[in-house]
C-alpha cells in the first residue's frame, strides 16, 4: 500500500486525468467533508500519541503480524530527512495518519 500527499492546487493544474475514477471520487469526498492534512508538529507530542494509539488499534483490528514501536517512530521523526508524519483531520480530530 502507498500513500500520496496531494497539493490540491498542483493537482487541479494537472487535472483529474492523472488518477483513476475511485481516487478522484475519494479526493472529492475528502474535500466535501473538509478533511485536512497537516504535517506532524514535533512540539505537540499529543498528536503523535493519538496517532500511535490509532495505529495500534488498526494493527490489532487487521491482525497484523508486526507492529512498529513508538520509539522507532520517534527516532525516524527526529530527522525529517528520514520520515515525516502526516495527519488527516476531520472536525478537528485526527482520523488517519501516514509516515512517509
Amino acid at each position: 500500500m502507498t500513500t500520496q500527499i496531494i497539493v490540491m492546487q498542483e493537482f487541479r493544474e494537472l487535472g483529474y486525468r492523472l488518477f483513476k475514477g475511485s481516487v478522484r471520487t475519494d479526493i472529492r469526498c475528502a474535500e466535501k467533508n473538509q478533511i485536512t492534512v497537516h504535517c506532524y508538529n514535533k512540539n505537540n507530542r499529543s498528536e503523535l500519541m493519538f496517532f500511535y494509539d490509532l495505529y495500534i488499534k488498526t494493527m490489532k483490528k487487521v491482525n497484523a503480524n508486526y507492529c512498529i514501536s513508538l520509539s522507532l517512530i520517534e527516532d525516524l521523526l527526529n530527522d525529517e530527512r528520514n520520515a515525516e508524519l502526516y495527519l488527516a483531520y476531520y472536525n478537528g480530530k485526527i482520523v488517519s495518519g501516514s509516515i512517509i
